[in-house]
């Protein structure tokens, strides 16, 4: 890892010429505006863009040049393919690169961390850079040695800051990205020793700053003062990372004691520096973890913690940590199985009202600031504290929030009454129905307040209170009209105050049920004409608010519906280049309202489609707004248009968009493509072979985003049914790409919409060739293999479920007696027995049927 290495010439997989030219745009991008130009270049070949650029960064002189090589290495590369989708990128032919790489920019790092002539920004970047490489290694089973290395190199007596930094940084990264994992050898013995590491050099780090006359006098601080917080901040978050996974370790009550003791400490010694109260603002992150995911453990030290974090509620610098914390228990003991509670919230209870609603005051009720609703942070934080309380301790805190609420919501001063109305809507999480019902009618007058943040907190209280006590007080005539007045009242009021409002109306209208969609059948128009006044300044809740009230509209509106359509159709037919938010806005109401009509759309159909082509030709840039409408056309399409009248026109389109590799459209454009042969197979047979030649290109492009190939399977799978024994010809290359992207997804299981479409393209193939004997024979195996990998995936949902069944069906169909034999060797019996549960009646038979065979077979 840190051994010598003359720094070599790349040896790029893209041939001299092509290396040169890549060469030359990263030189380019040492211009940061320009970090960007490379996003092309790794999705072609992520190995070469490093490699080249720790080349160029080791070569060059210049230190702002470096910085910015460091940049583009540590944040921009990564940005632009993060490292993950490297790995499941990554052949066994790479290696030897990536080390080499590796230990070129770690030889690099080296001498500059110890050479003490750069900064923490610099740095980072440069840790940052060699932790993805060492990601990506680490995912490929190498690294190990290295791991233990860098372990070794922490907290050495000899090192400088600089390369304390730069391994502290390396390991939060791993930490971050789940290193070291358990199925490591030696997983037990490097949890343990990061553990170790971490607290003594944390304790390291303390006693020499504690030392220093300049912290202990809280006077201000010098550069060297402000490295070494970030030297503990790096620390800390590795702790909290450590206590999330390190299962094992933590779970055993003296490691986790003795590291809550560790915490403590620190909170016992802060002397009210700077450097010790960030300490503590940490320590009280590292204990909020221990609470989430130690609970039972906390209670061995919630004495000390007790005895510390009250006295901080009347500390104006730690307050609002000691509230975070307790807003943490409270909230665990609410999601925890009620017999594991051990209730340490009924202790803080008391200190509430003279602490906690105290701080709910402390704001200006007439400061409405727009980018901050809840301006004033400690009064955030509190109420945040006091309505997880309220959800644990019911009774309790209805009593101390509603006289509260009782004392002071006729207060003179406005700030009182803002307290008030925070009280209230903490208590509305009490269960407590029949005081809110009684006092709805005041919150009503509140949210006709002029006061705006008032009137604001109010509105936000009746859309809380419509959701969760929906009936008792929509259908009270008089509370319909008020609420439906309050919103036509608000329409030109602060942009916050609409949204609410808006928000509060869709919750009105998803309300309505069946029976009473005469209301929004009556009133349809006057509610259209209110959203429509807030669609046109923009306001995102009013189009949520029109989503809502096009999908509970009855059919006997369909008319009115149809008319919003062709107004939206209008619209955008005027957009000459790049559309604006409101644009954006009205094409994603298309395949709602496509949804709702269904074939009523017939007659616009070819303005809609031909409205679409020419803004996709138009727009410089993609937009998958267009491409969801024109997927929910499509379907719709074939008895009112042939394919000819714009096919011609769409699929270069479409071509085009697709071959650009944008991982958000590229799922898109091939849905669409499967589609219209869905949709037209008859008038499209010409076309199929090139669909199919696409795909499978896309599928020998190793650096497309791993979002994209479900999509692409997915299309496989249909394109296969429609073309039948047609599709012979690509039998072996789709098998090919099955067969590995499978291996893919067994060894990461993240993949969860990759298999089931893997699974499903398998099914459309045995389907269509189950009577031939020589695809079963060459394919069985493969296909019994995969069904073992599936069966050990703890993930498996009811869809894999019934294609992996399907599948087995086929096998045992076309194989007889044969296929028994196999499967009783292979734990496939285990998915069986999960299909016998599907809700699925056809293939809980089936399962059953074929378990019985088997189970008989001899």
């Amino acid at each position: 890892m840190g051994s010598n290495e003359s720094v070599s010439q790349s040896s790029g997989n893209w041939g001299e010429e092509k290396e040169n030219k890549l060469i030359e745009l990263i030189e380019k991008s040492t211009d940061l505006e320009n970090g960007n130009l490379l996003s092309d270049a790794m999705k072609k070949d992520p190995i070469s863009v490093y490699d080249n650029c720790i080349l160029l960064l080791v070569k060059e002189e210049d230190m702002a040049k470096q910085f910015n090589y460091s940049v583009i290495i540590g944040s921009i590369l990564p940005e632009s393919v993060p490292p993950e989708t490297i790995v499941f990128w990554m052949n066994h032919d790479n290696r030897a690169r990536i080390e080499s790489m590796k230990r070129r920019l770690y030889l690099f790092v080296q001498q500059k961390a110890k050479s003490n002539e750069i900064g923490t920004s610099y740095l980072k970047n440069l840790a940052l850079s060699i932790a993805h490489i060492a990601f990506i290694e680490y995912s490929q089973g190498a690294w190990q040695n290295d791991f233990d290395l860098l372990l070794d190199n922490v907290g050495k007596p000899e090192n400088n800051y600089n390369t304390n930094y730069t391994y502290l940084s390396i390991l939060q990264y791993l930490l971050n990205h789940n290193i070291p994992r358990n199925e490591d050898g030696n997983y037990d013995v490097r949890v343990s020793t990061i553990c170790s590491i971490l607290n003594n050099h944390l304790i390291h780090d303390i006693e020499s700053n504690n030392s220093r006359s300049d912290y202990n006098n809280n006077t201000s601080r010098n550069s060297e003062e402000s490295d070494n917080e970030s030297i503990s901040c790096l620390i800390f978050e590795c702790l909290k990372k450590a206590i999330q996974n390190f299962n094992k370790f933590f779970n055993n009550i003296p490691n986790c004691c003795q590291q809550m003791d560790q915490f403590l400490n620190i909170m016992k010694n802060n002397n009210n520096s700077t450097y010790n109260i960030r300490n503590t603002k940490m320590c009280y992150q590292c204990l909020k973890m221990i609470a989430k995911y130690r609970y039972n453990f906390i209670f061995c030290k919630m004495q000390e913690i007790f005895s510390l974090s009250i006295p901080h509620l009347q500390n104006e610098i730690l307050r609002e940590y000691s509230i975070q914390f307790w807003k943490k228990i409270a909230s665990v003991e609410y999601q925890i199985d009620p017999r594991l509670c051990k209730r340490f919230t009924l202790g803080v209870i008391p200190y509430i009202h003279e602490n906690i609603l105290h701080f709910i005051t402390l704001t200006d009720p007439n400061d409405f600031d727009p980018d901050d609703i809840n301006d004033g942070s400690i009064s955030s934080i509190s109420e945040k504290c006091l309505i997880a309380f309220s959800k644990i301790e019911q009774e309790k805190m209805f009593s101390i929030l509603s006289e509260y609420y009782l004392n002071h919501n006729q207060d003179i001063k406005s700030n009182n009454k803002r307290a008030a109305l925070v009280a209230f809507r903490c208590l509305v999480y009490c269960d407590e129905g029949k005081f809110i019902f009684n006092h709805f009618n005041e919150i009503l007058e509140f949210a006709k307040s002029v006061n705006e943040k008032l009137k604001f907190i109010a509105i936000d209280i009746i859309d809380i209170i419509l959701k969760k006590y929906a009936h008792s007080i929509v259908y009270k005539d008089d509370n319909m009209e008020e609420l439906i007045k309050l919103v036509k009242t608000n329409v030109n009021s602060h942009p916050l105050i609409i949204s609410q409002c808006f928000s509060t109306f869709t919750t009105i209208l998803s309300l309505f049920s069946s029976f009473e969609h005469s209301i929004i059948y009556f009133r349809f128009d006057e509610f259209y004409q209110v959203i429509e006044q807030a669609i046109n300044l923009d306001n995102e809740s009013a189009f949520d608010s029109l989503k809502m009230l096009i999908e509970r509209a009855p059919k006997e509106c369909n008319e009115k519906i149809f008319q919003i359509l062709k107004s939206i159709i209008d619209y955008i037919s005027q957009i000459k280049d790049d559309y604006s938010f409101t644009t954006a806005r009205k094409i994603d109401l298309i395949p709602i309202i496509v949804d709702k009509l269904q074939n009523q759309i017939s007659e616009v159909v070819p303005l809609i489609i031909k409205t679409i082509i020419t803004l996709l030709k138009n727009s410089s840039r993609e937009y998958h707004e267009l491409f969801e409408a024109l997927l929910s056309i499509i379907p719709y399409t074939s008895n009112q248009i042939k394919f000819a009248q714009f096919g011609k026109q769409l699929l270069p389109i479409l071509y085009e968009h697709h071959e650009a590799n944008d991982p958000n459209t590229m799922p898109l454009t091939t849905k669409i493509i499967a589609s219209l042969f869905d949709t037209f197979a008859k008038e499209l047979p010409n076309y199929l072979n090139q669909v199919i030649q696409l795909f499978l290109k896309d599928l020998n492009n190793d650096y497309l985003l791993p979002q994209v190939y479900p999509s692409i399977f997915q299309a496989l799978s249909a394109l296969i049914k429609i073309a039948g024994h047609d599709i012979i010809q690509f039998q072996d290359s789709i098998l090919s790409k099955l067969e590995i992207f499978a291996s893919f997804f067994c060894e990461k299981e993240i993949y969860h919409e990759l298999i089931k479409h893997i699974i499903d393209t398998y099914a459309s193939l045995f389907e269509v060739f189950q009577d031939d004997q020589e695809f079963i024979k060459k394919t069985e195996k493969k296909v019994l293999m995969l069904m073992k990998k599936i069966e050990r995936i703890e993930m498996m949902d009811e869809e894999i479920l019934e294609i992996s069944i399907k599948i087995i069906f086929i096998v045992v169909c076309s194989l007889g007696p044969r296929a028994f034999a196999e499967i009783r060797q292979l734990p496939i019996q285990a998915i069986l027995k999960k299909g016998l549960h599907c809700r699925d009646e056809i293939v809980s038979s089936t399962s059953g049927k074929i378990l019985n065979v088997i189970q008989n077979y001899v």
